[in-house]
């Protein structure tokens, strides 16, 4: 057949035969490629064992046709979930082309794996087990509070040798921290936190809680506590411009029966004799010179034998702020 003295039936043939050459010359076109895969090692059942480790990344050299190449490149962006067996215990995988290969969302691309690096793996699998565990609340030291209640108990689970290291009856705790209780006032509250292991139980980096948090009811009474001081010092803070000027005298060198409230930590301290208190006035040259008979303290301070210490709140008899006697000359008038 002939359109215009162009015999169609031959264009025909040459145009089918040109793409089959194209078609055999694609699929006998073999290249090569390094890729890097992400594994996922995945055992039977949801959340029964645990896998260390759990991932691995694998650099793999691949071969095939372009096409099949590109195919195996985009699936290689995605992590592939590689399955290994339920059985808890040192598992060896050897060949990893081989096993790769074996996968068939790997071997549906139609490349070929040739080798990998590393080409073998080693991992740990570890059945997972629950325990049972009744929550106790912490609060930071130096608060005081009542009727602390956790009404939630939570499960642990954990590798069944790291389980073994725990003791029966299992605590865990609900750890409320100093800023939490900073910003409360004294009441009824109750507040969400979260869940752990004691820590001088060891490191569990594979135990998880459910639930991850709980409710921790309690009635915050104050987030100090209070000592009775039987003598406080009284110390004066001057200007030392004014040392060879004046003199400055205290009729009663004590404060008596003191209410302090301070930290926990301060107060042990102070019941055990490693830290003192004081009352310190402050007197300006301007206090010293008009010789003032009182002035009241200007703060209490708390300083202990380790070089720590810590501005404290205390009242005498009520009072935050006590009149101080005093007894001002001037060393020139005196002729000292």
């Amino acid at each position: 057949m002939k359109w215009r003295g162009v015999d169609i039936l031959t264009i025909l043939i040459v145009t089918v035969v040109t793409v089959l050459i194209w078609l055999i010359a694609e699929v006998n076109t073999r290249e090569s490629a390094s890729m890097t895969a992400t594994l996922q090692f995945t055992p039977p059942g949801q959340g029964d064992f645990v896998v260390v480790p759990n991932r691995m990344n694998v650099e793999v050299e691949v071969e095939g046709p372009p096409k099949v190449i590109q195919t195996l490149s985009r699936r290689l962006q995605d992590v592939i979930e590689f399955p290994v067996s339920g059985q808890s215990g040192l598992q060896q995988i050897d060949d990893l082309p081989a096993a790769l290969m074996d996968l068939e969302s790997i071997r549906k691309t139609g490349a070929s794996i040739v080798a990998a690096e590393p080409s073998n793996a080693q991992i740990q699998i570890e059945e997972l087990v629950t325990r049972k565990a009744t929550v106790r609340a912490l609060l930071p030291a130096g608060s005081t509070a009542e009727n602390v209640q956790v009404t939630q108990d939570v499960d642990v689970t954990l590798p069944a040798t790291q389980a073994s290291r725990l003791p029966q009856p299992l605590i865990v705790e609900a750890d409320i921290d100093q800023t939490t209780i900073q910003q409360l006032v004294p009441g009824l509250h109750t507040i969400e936190e979260t869940v752990r292991l004691p820590s001088d139980l060891g490191t569990f980096e594979s135990a998880t809680f459910s639930p991850p948090k709980v409710e921790v009811t309690f009635r915050l009474v104050s987030r100090v506590k209070t000592i009775t001081v039987d003598r406080v010092r009284i110390q004066i803070n001057s200007a030392p411009e004014d040392f060879g000027e004046y003199t400055v005298k205290l009729p009663e060198q004590f404060l008596h029966d003191v209410q302090v409230e301070a930290s926990e930590e301060i107060v042990a301290k102070l019941e055990d004799d490693e830290c003192q208190v004081f009352a310190v006035v402050y007197l300006s040259t301007s206090d010293k010179e008009r010789r003032l008979e009182s002035k009241p303290v200007a703060y209490f301070t708390v300083l202990c034998k380790d070089g720590n210490g810590e501005v404290v709140t205390a009242t005498v008899e009520g009072e935050a702020h006590p009149e101080i006697s005093l007894q001002i000359t001037s060393k020139n008038l005196t002729g000292e």
